[in-house]
């Protein structure tokens, strides 16, 4: 909650010239989580049901080939397939870069890049005396400004997360990956 709360007062508190915001809702689909515990050999492979998010970003334009900048996402609670009782809400922070694959201003094509921190939370049922961490979020993809204030994108998303037992040994440690594809629809202003 924090990192939200520092990533507001930044936005609200740069400097807003050349600033353009976007705000973006998507569909993720092809969602998977891996659990990888110590004693269990290998992970644990599960499906995500498909769901639905939203973001907002800020980025600047550096000359005429990079946009750079900083965004969140909303990723609400979405069941696991496998596990029992589990419900991942994800909220990645994270900073962007967008290179402009070419330089037409009518269509616009760009490679996207994150990397940043994913929080998570997971419902109550789950956690059962765990205790949960957040981790590194990236994603990788490709953009199109098909129209001046539209863009468009799909993104591959990973966020890492980190469980716990307490008064464990390591082998109490879990680590979560939940990876998935999103196409996004925004609006700039």
């Amino acid at each position: 909650m924090r990192f939200i709360l520092i990533f507001l007062f930044a936005v609200l508190s740069i400097n807003a010239q050349g600033l353009k915001l976007t705000a973006k809702i998507g569909y993720d689909f092809a969602g998977e989580y891996k659990v990888d515990t110590k004693y269990v050999i290998g992970f644990i492979d599960e499906r995500v049901e498909n769901s639905y998010s939203g973001a907002l970003e800020g980025t600047w334009t550096v000359g005429e080939v990079f946009d750079l900048g900083a965004g969140i996402t909303y990723r609400p609670a979405r069941n696991g397939k496998g596990i029992e009782n589990l419900e991942l809400t994800v909220i990645p922070l994270y900073s962007i870069i967008k290179i402009n694959l070419l330089t037409v201003p009518s269509v616009n094509p760009q490679f996207v890049g994150h990397i940043g921190y994913s929080a998570f939370s997971t419902s109550d049922s789950y956690k059962d005396n765990r205790e949960a961490e957040g981790g590194t979020y990236f994603a990788l993809g490709l953009g199109l400004n098909p129209v001046s204030d539209f863009y468009t994108e799909i993104l591959f998303c990973a966020s890492n997360f980190f469980y716990n037992i307490p008064g464990g040994s390591e082998e109490t440690e879990h680590k979560l990956q939940y990876t998935n594809i999103s196409l996004y629809a925004g609006w700039s202003f």
